[in-house]
This record gives C-alpha cells, structure tokens and sequence, in this order.
C-alpha cells in the first residue's frame, strides 16, 4: 500500500500497488528523495524526467505524444477489459461517481464482440429451471431446440 497526500483536497489516500510497483517506487524515493514531485516540491515540468520518459516512451512505440492523463484512462479501460469490477476500478481512481469512471473506461472496439460471442458457447445449464417460481424443463436447450 501506498499512501499519497492530495493536496487539492488536503487528505491522504491509500492506493493499493502490485508489488513489482511499490518495489520501482521505493528505489525512486531512495535514490532520489521523491517519486514524482519536483525536488523543490512544485510541479513535474514538461522539461523534467517523468516528461521526457513519457516522450521517449512514444516514440519507441510508434505512438503520439501522449499526456500523462492519458494514462488514467488507459488504467480504467484495461482493468474493465480484463473484468474488473467498475465499482472498484471508481475506488482506485478515486472518483466520487460510477459515472465519472465509466466515461474514463473506454470500450475497445472489439468488446461488443466478445461481449456477444459469450451467448454462441456451449452452456452446461441445469436440466431444470425454474420460471415464475414453477419449475420447468430446460427452456433454453428447448428454445434452442425450436428455433433452429
């Protein structure tokens, strides 16, 4: 766990980090007394390291210049793909709406895809259902059963 003070609120969060992360922080504090404020306590620069970092990194992936913030957005839109709850992805990003979080989370193309593929596999259902509180036979393999 990693706690941060928001200075635009005046409170301390506490962000959960995998621990390869935590691990590339602790270094970054030891080596250099900070992770990403300026070492006078202002502002990242355009001019600074993190900035420089991000340009290179664009650059080696074919990719546009980027902002950071771009980022967040990335990390909504990946945790989503890989099916993570948007209530909890809203609790890293530390939104105060579900909203907020889903307009950060941007469905690949490919999701209304996969998303409709789940309906063509095979289920194992139950050999009964119950419907309206009667049970009855298994109405999907029956329907299934009609229609095709």
């Amino acid at each position: 766990m990693f706690e941060a003070r928001l200075i635009a609120f005046y409170r301390i969060r506490t962000i959960p980090l995998t621990d390869e992360l935590y691990q590339v922080l602790v270094r970054r504090v030891v080596k250099r007394g900070f992770v990403f404020a300026h070492p006078d306590g202002g502002h990242l620069r355009k001019s600074s390291w993190p900035w420089k970092a991000m340009r290179r990194a664009c650059k080696a992936a074919g990719l546009r210049r980027i902002g950071w913030h771009a980022l967040r957005h990335t990390f909504a839109s990946e945790l989503v793909r890989r099916g993570a709850a948007i209530r909890a992805v809203q609790l890293l990003l530390g939104h105060s709406t579900v909203q907020m979080t889903e307009r950060y989370s941007h469905l690949a193309p490919s999701a209304l895809q996969e998303t409709i593929s789940l309906l063509g596999k095979k289920q194992i259902l139950p050999s009964r259902e119950v419907i309206f509180g009667q049970q009855v036979g298994n109405t999907m393999e029956n329907l299934f059963a009609e229609v095709l």
